[in-house]
């Protein structure tokens, strides 16, 4: 019997084709809020963990592990009805895995709510 195949990054971390799908850790989904446009807010999210996430209301939403103020901090952007994959590299937040990391965000019009899915671990067992 086949195996099923599995897409990864160049870095080895696990990709989703197309982003639509994947397998969510139950009881950790986090409802993001920004009331104002360009305004930098955040949530804390886990290094090496992977996350989906999806722009449900009014504007896109900017994210990065520094104040998204900062046009240089930004590495993700998401598009309003979109959904997409985000990873916290340990190294890139200079945090050892599994820490804490604060994730920045901001949105590109009032009123923004996005959902953040926190994806289950890959597991040999």
């Amino acid at each position: 019997m086949g195996h099923p195949i599995e897409l990864s990054d160049d870095k080895g971390f696990f990709a989703l084709p197309g982003v639509i799908s994947g397998h969510p850790e139950d009881g950790k989904g986090q409802q993001l809020t920004n009331a104002a446009a360009d305004t930098n807010t955040t949530a804390t999210v886990i290094s090496g963990k992977s996350y989906l996430v999806t722009a449900m209301a009014t504007g896109g939403f900017l994210f990065g592990l520094s104040t998204t103020a900062t046009v240089a901090n930004i590495m993700w952007a998401c598009p309003l009805y979109q959904t997409v994959l985000i990873h916290i590299d340990p190294v890139q937040a200079g945090v050892q895995k599994g820490g804490n990391v604060t994730l920045n965000y901001q949105t590109n019009a009032n009123n923004g709510i996005a959902y953040l899915v926190e994806l289950d671990e890959h597991s040999d067992n």
